[in-house]
């Protein structure tokens, strides 16, 4: 293993539901990548939030109220939680003789724990939850952003010019058999269009299914080939320029057609 690859850390934001499937996911990227894992588990501000108003109470079971639904109680609760995703994530890192390390911290500590050479991998439901909060994180430039979908389409690519993400698109791609949809994104058309020229020369070796010049402005996402917005993708890899601009929209393309269905009829799941 060289210095290079010993340097990268893989940021793991979790939440209250890291099923085995995601964690077991988390490890394999991991092992592919030659890279140790840091778990980060995230407070849920929504519960949170919800248990600060008055008139929020605990519903068993049955449909009886139980006492207050009070934030220290929550904290309790998601603390739980985050020591059994520990335990669980420790178990599989081990098992590949993979070094993890693990902790719990609120969402504005999120950019300060990131290194120069990390990224962020989130499930497309923490991608959301994030996406749609008041103040969503500020992402850096130079941070890439993995998102982990729930069907089995492509890797979605969005390349905004930082060739650190056309590295780690190869090194998750190779080997994996699938194709690569490529997205190249500038303040230009022009631009757009020499993004999508480099990236295709940096992964000529690879299954690119289709690519698409386009610009920030707008939904550059509507570009995107409609059966790919059917499907949904497998994985997505975002530029840190671009990931705050279209977290929301990855995170719903990630979650597979059935959320993106009810999303379209303006039936959003609550």
């Amino acid at each position: 293993m060289t210095d290079t690859h010993r340097s990268r850390r893989l940021i793991a934001v979790l939440g209250a539901e890291p099923g085995v499937g995601s964690l077991e996911r988390i490890v394999g990227l991991a092992e592919r990548l030659r890279c140790e894992i840091h778990a980060a588990f995230l407070e849920d501000l929504a519960l949170l939030w919800s248990a600060a108003l008055p008139f929020t109470r605990w519903v068993g079971i049955s449909g009886a109220s139980e006492p207050a639904f009070e934030p220290a109680a929550v904290r309790r609760a998601l603390r739980l939680m985050a020591e059994d995703a520990r335990l669980r994530l420790a178990e599989l890192a081990r098992g590949r003789r993979l070094h993890c390390s693990f902790t719990f911290l609120a969402v504005g500590e999120l950019v300060s724990l990131v290194g120069e050479r990390d990224f962020l991998l989130l499930t497309a439901a923490r991608a959301a939850q994030l996406a749609a909060l008041p103040r969503p994180p500020a992402f850096p430039a130079s941070l890439p952003v993995v998102l982990l979908g729930t069907s089995r389409g492509p890797l979605l690519l969005v390349y905004a010019g930082d060739p650190r993400v056309l590295e780690l698109a190869r090194d998750i791609a190779r080997g994996s058999g699938g194709e690569i949809l490529l997205l190249a994104l500038a303040a230009d058309p022009e631009t757009a269009r020499d993004r999508l020229r480099e990236a295709r020369a940096a992964l000529d070796d690879l299954p690119i299914g289709g690519d698409v010049a386009a610009t920030f402005d707008g939904d550059p996402l509507k570009r995107l080939p409609p059966d790919l917005i059917q499907r949904g993708v497998g994985l997505a890899i975002l530029d840190g320029a671009a990931a705050g601009r279209l977290l929301a929209a990855v995170a719903e393309l990630a979650h597979g057609p059935r959320v993106r269905s009810a999303i379209g009829d303006g039936n959003r799941p609550q």
